[in-house]
């Protein structure tokens, strides 16, 4: 099973370099065709994209996902800033260092 996390983006550099900085913006990628990369000879399963709670409960609740047989990717769709509280913490604080190190 291939699990993708998709925030959009890098989120830890938004928090360390700024939440807008054009780097930061990457190309919307079509996560339902990812597992033809690995050039299987039978069909995928993709669910996704999961963006809540209740929509994750459905797919673990389903049995077709429970039983699948076959590769199955599961797309999550976090927020643009979701990530644990240290790494929120971390950013701010990181950014201060490297300014600190560089001058500014």
């Amino acid at each position: 099973m291939l699990i993708i996390l998709n925030n959009d983006g890098y989120t830890v550099e938004r928090l360390i370099h700024g939440k807008d900085a054009s780097y930061n913006k990457v190309g919307e990628w079509d996560y339902s065709l990812l597992s033809k990369t690995f050039g299987l000879a039978f069909p995928p399963e993709y669910w996704g994209p999961v963006d809540t709670c209740e929509k994750l409960e459905e797919v673990f609740a389903d049995e077709e996902f429970n039983n699948g047989k076959m590769l199955r990717t599961l797309e999550l769709k976090l927020g643009y800033l979701d990530a644990p509280a240290n790494t929120l913490a971390l950013g701010p604080a990181i950014d201060d260092f490297n300014k600190k190190k560089s001058g500014q």
